[in-house]
């Protein structure tokens, strides 16, 4: 007897179905969270490169957000936009009172130096 005999028949192949890819988040969503990031980041070490990168992260977050709930971008992007935006928010806040707070130090320095200089 031959081995072929002893071998179970072949099934029919079966009809795959179609594999969808991936969707993944847009650039503008991952762009923004990690502008935020950095951002923040900056906020301990360059304060003034912290100002523009929140301001450009809140921005692009907002467009982001946006474009997904119109369904012009994938929906996977929408937590990565949405914390660049919350992230752009923060940064900038935190720029901003930074930047007052040195303006109210040099206007105090200077009221209380200015008559030790003979103004």
């Amino acid at each position: 007897m031959d081995k072929e005999d002893n071998k179970a028949p072949e099934s029919p192949p079966q009809p795959t179905q179609p594999v969808k890819p991936k969707q993944s988040a847009s650039g503008l969503a991952v762009a923004s969270m990690v502008l935020g990031i950095i951002g923040i980041v900056m906020l301990c070490c360059c304060y003034y490169l912290a100002g523009p990168l929140g301001i450009v992260a809140w921005v692009m977050g907002q467009i982001e957000r946006n474009n997904i709930k119109r369904g012009e971008s994938p929906q996977v992007g929408m937590s990565m936009a949405t914390a660049g935006w919350i992230l752009g928010i923060v940064t900038t806040a935190f720029f901003a009172l930074f930047l007052l707070l040195a303006v109210v130090i040099g206007l105090f320095d200077i009221a209380v130096n200015l008559p030790l200089r003979g103004f």
